[in-house]
Order: structure tokens, then sequence, then C-alpha cells
């Protein structure tokens, strides 16, 4: 492996550290969560791409989910969601560089994108809290209250992480050259 390639897997590893913290940082309302533990996966898609995005979403995700609730029959569809959330930014990110540009300097964009992976996500989670249901046997009017409920608490928390990755990426940009 060049240096290169191990320096990647030790930074993944250490963002997905990130994001396990940054879940200490938030709070749940019911069954919403809020906190900022999805700017670990902004910034590595950002920084390193789609794969590397998709990695620190899915190692993070893991560990959050074996820490607060072990392993269960749902566990892999609620860890696919950060993955999906990483590989999508880091699809655009990536087709940015080709252009030898960042996404991130087309603000426009770059929160559509931001938008975009939220709602994946979001549904992605409905998914596992339909299964869920379908297992425990809670209402489905709840979810669609519930899809309702993390739709806009998605789209508020992805203006406030991509608030916060503006000069976080440029200061980490500048460091991983």
């Amino acid at each position: 492996m060049g240096k290169l390639t191990i320096r990647r897997i030790v930074n993944d590893g250490m963002l997905a550290g990130v994001y396990v913290v940054l879940t200490f940082l938030s709070f749940n309302v019911g069954n919403l969560k809020i906190g900022l533990s999805s700017l670990a996966i902004v910034l590595t898609s950002l920084l390193y791409g789609p794969l590397d995005g998709a990695i620190v979403g899915l190692l993070g995700a893991t560990l959050n989910q074996f820490r607060t609730y072990g392993f269960t029959l749902t566990t892999p569809i609620w860890i696919i969601a950060p993955a999906l959330r990483g590989l999508i930014i880091g699809i655009f990110a990536f087709l940015y560089k080709r252009k030898e540009k960042d996404l991130i300097d087309n603000t426009l964009i770059y929160f559509l994108v931001l938008i975009l992976a939220s709602f994946v996500t979001t549904l992605a989670n409905t998914l596992a809290l339909y299964l869920d249901a379908l297992i425990i046997g809670y209402s489905y009017t709840f979810l669609i209250l519930e899809l309702l409920s993390r739709i806009g608490l998605g789209f508020f928390t992805c203006l406030i992480v991509g608030l916060c990755c503006l000069p976080l990426y440029k200061a980490l940009k500048s460091i991983t050259k």
C-alpha cells in the first residue's frame, strides 16, 4: 500500500470516530435525533470522494448502532442510510473535482446536494423504521408523521451542517494536501 492509501484509511477511521463522538453531542426527541454527526460524513465525502464518504458513514453508523442498540435485525438497514449520504455527496464532489473545481465553491449546488442526500438518508431511515414497525408492531400512521418530521428536521440539520462545513473544509483541505 502506498503512503497516500494508508493516510486515507487512517483519516477515514478518525473521521468515523468523529462521527461517533458527534452522536454523543446529539439529543433525541422521540425517534428523532438532532445532532451534527453527519458533519464527519460530509467532510469526508468532500475531501476524499464517494467511497471514503460511504465508508465513514458505514463505520460510524455501525459503531453508533452497536453502542446504542446492539445488533438487531434492522441494524444493516440503519447503517446503510449514512453510507448513502456519503456516497451521494461524494459522487457530486468527485464530478466537480474532475473539472478541477470544488463542489463547495458552487454554494447553490452544494446545498442542493446536501438536501438531496438528506432526503435519501431520511427515506432509508424511514424504511428501517417501517421494518422495525413490522417486527415490533407499532402503527403505520406513526410512520407517516415520523417521515414528515424527519424530512423537516433533515432539511434544517443539513443546512446547519452545510454552514459548519464551509470553514472546516477549507481548513482541512489545506492540511490534507
